[in-house]
């Protein structure tokens, strides 16, 4: 079971059994935008192509997350954080740390924080955050592949047949005259009185 605090300008996750909290220090402005569209785009599964020090996958951001950057603003790869987590955690408990560290990276802060562990953490908990996130950044959650992907229309595997008129005549023609309505059998309409 986890659970969170903010102090002061730190987010505190605490781990049932393990005995110190993992303290994840906010990060700028420009380096939580990197953080986002790295995100984003690998979940997305887009190309990272053009971004400036692209991270290889998923993974190298989460630990950006939990980590943080240094004094010069680079990310910090091998901290103290990223060490705990994966000697001391479970997958489920580690998941537990790592996704609230890139909400609270993230344009969301502690709402992102609150909503992950809200929904019950886990999956379920980063859906929801990752949800809130997309609507924050006017972008469709609907949206799942890329836009060239859905353009490329499936064959079908069926026979198609042509919709054009029939060789025999048009489909008027081809009705018997007591099927066909009332002026359309050659026979001009009677007038009521």
């Amino acid at each position: 079971m986890a659970s969170f605090t903010q102090q002061g300008r730190d987010l505190h996750i605490t781990i049932d059994g393990v005995d110190d909290p993992f303290v994840i220090r906010p990060v700028p402005g420009r380096r939580g935008q990197e953080l986002t569209e790295y995100f984003l785009r690998i979940a997305a599964q887009q190309p990272l192509d053009g971004l400036p020090d692209a991270p290889p996958d998923m993974a190298t951001v989460l630990n950006w997350a939990v980590n943080g950057v240094d004094e010069n603003g680079d990310w910090i790869t091998d901290g103290e954080n990223s060490r705990r987590v994966f000697n001391q955690l479970t997958l489920s408990e580690g998941e537990d740390v790592l996704l609230p560290a890139f909400y609270w990276s993230s344009v969301l802060g502690i709402k992102g924080v609150q909503e992950y562990f809200a929904a019950g953490g886990g999956m379920a908990g980063g859906v929801k955050a990752l949800g809130s996130l997309t609507m924050t950044l006017g972008i469709s959650p609907l949206v799942t592949s890329q836009s060239s992907v859905l353009a490329t229309p499936t064959p079908s595997q069926a026979d198609t047949t042509t919709t054009s008129s029939p060789p025999d005549g048009s489909a008027l023609e081809r009705l018997p005259r007591w099927k066909r309505s009332v002026g359309q059998n050659g026979k001009k309409p009677r007038r009521r009185a």
